[in-house]
């Protein structure tokens, strides 16, 4: 996606990375499912030291794949797919805070207004920075 128009008017962008209106999320439904990646690290880590690196990439991510990348960086496609297969997005409008929150896997947003200014900027990272 690379814009959203909220109710009030505003429209909200999404076009870069770390966006300080934007979040992703875990159903709790679902939130069990997002640790299964475990095992299939696993059955990679097993395959580098059995020698069958190249088939078990192969059969994983097909042979179109880089079989250059590191042994980290397979890994965190690994944990990539599980997760974006799991996770759906929010966004909250910069002008009325309003929290647009994505409805299954589809491209639909439903629409929730804070009761007051305290949510503003809510999805602003934690980390101090």
């Amino acid at each position: 996606m690379s814009k959203l128009g909220c109710s009030c008017g505003n429209t909200i962008f999404d076009k870069t990375n770390s966006l300080p209106y934007k979040a992703h999320f875990y159903r709790d439904q679902d939130w069990e499912q997002h640790d299964n990646y475990g095992d299939e690290v696993q059955s990679f880590l097993e395959a580098v030291y059995t020698g069958k690196r190249t088939l078990w990439i192969i059969n994983r991510f097909g042979d179109s794949y880089p079989l250059t990348l590191s042994d980290s960086s397979i890994i965190c496609d690994i944990i990539d797919s599980a997760t974006i297969m799991l996770e759906s997005t929010m966004y909250q409008c910069q002008k009325c805070g309003r929290i647009l929150i994505q409805v299954g896997e589809s491209n639909h947003y439903a629409s929730f207004r804070p009761e007051d200014d305290r949510g503003q900027n809510i999805f602003a990272s934690i980390q101090k920075q």
